[in-house]
């Protein structure tokens, strides 16, 4: 087969696969509309007193009316998930997914002894396995929507349990999602928790790749739409860069310029693709805007899939560039440092480099 034919077979297929997200995306607005005709009629019927409706409500909705009942329960009463005795959990056509919630959660209970204000999580449990398994996702809110959970959305149990923690332990946390906006419109998300318990918002991840040998976003993801916002939280001031977002600087420079102190970038990042810049860029972001950095990567393999190995190595790094704590390659670790916010003022006295920006010349940077 020539360069050209297999160019070609690739664009057909490429079609192929934008014509069957469009028809699942059309099938998904007719869901949505006789969902939510459902739903009103739930609603109604509940407020009757009718408690066989509560099955035909959303997973949030559902939340409420029980008070504080968790999504996980809704999963395992319509049958979608089973937990084996090894801690593993399972959706009911035998696919594992790893404990990875109460991991965290133990994690977390953890490190509030050692005085740490701020832990980003890297990954939400059933959240990212179904951002990596279109299959798992449709057969979820299948499940959950053939029982009577319409349009449900799984971060929602998630997001709301992480806040009642960070409330519990006084940490600030920034939690990735996959959001869910509406049918159709999907991004990859972080919320921003305060040590309170208070949503303080969220980015939406902004650059989105298509590359191999996995990462094909584009197919999924829209762009984000909400800038690059910076949160006051309890211990400073946090912007949030998600994965492939670190490869551009120009989105580091604007959470500079909106008085981030800090800026968390969750990835997951294989080792042959990025490795040789894991060390260099977000440093030079750390250096170039003077502010710290948490870079977050996960370890080992997953399966099915088995596009690399996500090589770790998560780190804080000074407004000098200077790494402060640094994970394992191959182990899932907690990693802490002491940030002092101090050392921001004193680079900046030496470097001013956002006294010196010509932001009058860089019209070419924004230029299309």
């Amino acid at each position: 087969m020539t360069e050209v034919e297999r160019l070609r077979k690739t664009v057909v297929a490429l079609e192929e696969k934008k014509a069957e997200y469009e028809r699942k995306h059309r099938q998904a607005g007719d869901q949505k509309t006789e969902i939510e005709n459902k739903r009103q009629e739930a609603l109604t019927r509940v407020a009757e007193g009718d408690d066989g409706a509560r099955r035909e409500l959303r997973p949030d909705e559902l939340l409420d009316l029980a008070h504080g009942a968790k999504l996980v329960l809704a999963l395992r009463e319509v049958g979608a998930l089973e937990e084996a005795h090894n801690g593993t959990l399972y959706i009911d056509d035998g696919r594992p997914l790893p404990g990875l919630f109460d991991e965290t959660i133990r994690n977390l209970r953890d490190i509030v002894p050692l005085g740490i204000g701020t832990a980003p999580i890297a990954f939400g449990w059933l959240c990212d396995a179904m951002e990596r398994d279109e299959s798992l996702r449709d057969h979820v809110f299948a499940k959950l929507r053939s029982a009577g959970y319409g349009g449900a959305t799984l971060s929602q149990d998630i997001y709301e349990r992480f806040q009642a923690l960070a409330a519990e332990l006084g940490i600030v946390m920034v939690l990735p999602m996959y959001e869910e906006e509406q049918p159709g419109f999907l991004y990859n998300t972080a919320a921003v928790v305060d040590a309170d318990g208070r949503y303080l918002g969220k980015y939406r991840k902004t650059h989105i790749p298509h590359v191999a040998p996995g990462f094909w976003e584009k197919f999924y993801f829209r762009p984000g739409n909400l800038g690059y916002p910076v949160f006051q939280t309890k211990f400073g001031k946090v912007g949030v860069y998600i994965c492939y977002d670190r490869h551009f600087p120009e989105g580091a420079r604007a959470l500079g310029l909106g008085g981030a102190e800090i800026v968390f970038n969750p990835s997951a990042t294989v080792a042959g693709l990025s490795e040789y810049l894991w060390k260099l860029e977000q440093p030079a972001h750390a250096v170039a805007n003077a502010y710290f950095v948490g870079a977050i990567n996960r370890v080992g393999t997953e399966a099915p899939w088995n596009i690399g190995e996500f090589y770790g190595q998560s780190y804080f790094c000074d407004p000098r560039g200077s790494f402060l704590a640094t994970g394992s390659r191959d182990k899932s670790e907690l990693i802490t440092a002491e940030l002092d916010f101090d050392k921001i003022r004193e680079v900046r006295n030496i470097w001013p480099f956002y006294r010196d920006r010509r932001p009058d010349s860089y019209d070419a940077l924004v230029a299309p």
